[in-house]
Formats: C-alpha cells, sequence, structure tokens
C-alpha cells in the first residue's frame, strides 16, 4: 500500500524504544522464513506482560502476543534493509503457530505452511530450549500434524521421543481449540481427540 512502511523497517527500534524483548512471530515470522505462501493482512510481534498500547505506523497492522518471558535461545537474528529484527527459529514458529491457530486461519493453513517449515525443523537440537516455553498439548498437537497430515515420520518420532522424555504422562486432549472435542475419534499415540477435519492447500 502506498505510503506504508514494513514493519521490518522500524520494529526493533520501537521495541528498543519501549525497553521490551520481542519476537516476529507465526505467520510473519515464516513468511520471512520463507514458507508463508502469501502476505500476511498483520505483522505479528510476540512480546512481554504487562501489556501496553502502543501506536503503529500507519498502514500496517501489528498484532500483539504476550508471554512471561521470551525464550531468547530460540530466536534468530535476521538482517532488514534497515538493520536487524529478532524472529523465531522454525519449531518456535511452528508451536505458535499450533498454539495460536485461531489467530491464524486454523489448523487446515498451519498444516500447509507446516510442510515446507518441517524442512528446517530440528528437533533433536531445536526442542530442549523451549521445554519451559510450550504447553504440552501444543507438541501433542504439532506431532500429530506432522506424523498423520504432512506425513513427516521421522520429525515426528523425534518430537514424540523428545516430548516422553522430558514431559512423561500424556492426557488425551482435543486437536483443535475452535471445536467441541470429540473423545469417540483418538489417536492413541499423541493422546489426540480428532475433532476436526484438516485439509493442506496445494502449494
Amino acid at each position: 500500500m502506498r505510503g506504508s512502511v514494513p514493519a521490518t523497517y522500524y520494529i526493533d527500534q520501537l521495541m528498543a524504544n519501549l525497553d521490551k524483548p520481542y519476537y516476529v512471530c507465526m505467520l510473519s515470522a515464516a513468511e520471512l522464513i520463507g514458507v508463508a505462501h502469501q502476505r500476511p493482512q498483520q505483522f505479528s510481534i510476540m512480546t512481554t506482560f504487562p501489556k501496553r498500547r502502543v501506536v503503529s505506523a500507519r498502514n500496517v497492522t501489528i498484532d500483539w502476543f504476550y508471554r512471561d518471558k521470551l525464550p531468547e535461545e530460540s530466536l534468530i537474528t535476521k538482517n532488514t534493509e534497515a538493520g536487524t529484527i529478532q524472529i523465531s527459529n522454525a519449531l518456535l514458529t511452528a508451536a505458535d503457530l499450533v498454539q495460536y491457530q485461531q489467530h491464524v486461519g486454523g489448523l487446515s493453513r498451519v498444516a500447509t505452511i507446516l510442510e515446507e517449515l518441517s524442512e528446517q525443523l530440528d528437533i533433536k537440537r531445536q526442542f530442549a530450549p523451549l521445554v519451559p516455553y510450550v504447553k504440552k498439548v501444543v507438541w501433542q498437537r504439532l506431532g500429530y500434524l506432522l506424523e498423520n497430515i504432512i506425513e513427516e515420520r521421522s520429525l515426528a518420532d523425534d518430537l514424540y521421543e523428545q516430548l516422553r522424555s522430558t514431559t512423561g504422562y500424556l492426557n488425551y486432549l482435543p486437536l483443535s481449540t475452535s471445536a467441541e472435542d470429540n473423545p469417540s475419534n483418538r489417536d492413541s499415540r499423541w493422546k489426540i481427540n480428532i475433532n476436526i477435519q484438516i485439509e493442506t492447500d496445494d502449494i
């Protein structure tokens, strides 16, 4: 849009002025990694509580998300035309997409992005730093998607091994957070109640 300044040009300076840590997350991170397929309508930023009212540049909508603390080891410094920005690595991007599935268009869209993002996942290396920051159910949902929807069995096995060794017992929980639970259709490995149908888009 004419007159708009991409958020990548100023977000690092903005957050420094606010004295807040941050990282570019979800669809915006996926785009910067090269797997989003289409430019997101919003620019998504993860930062820490407390929430603050921030005035953004015109024509750029920033979607703010919050954690108690950011997983610094799982962030990547990426060069931009105006300096550098912090973005989530592949596994943190995947986990955030699954956790905030309703904000990004649902699990079918998440699975479509995972098809390409999976090429950059290194679960054995990237999993451990995220254990304190990502809920167990997010890993269960991600594992189900990797194994059953995008058919990345090796990655799914790696994730399952890491999950069981660090968190132990799994409880049955619904796949989608936006549909009614359906305990009659279950995945026994990931302890997931399959309560929606997922279809990925052709790339």
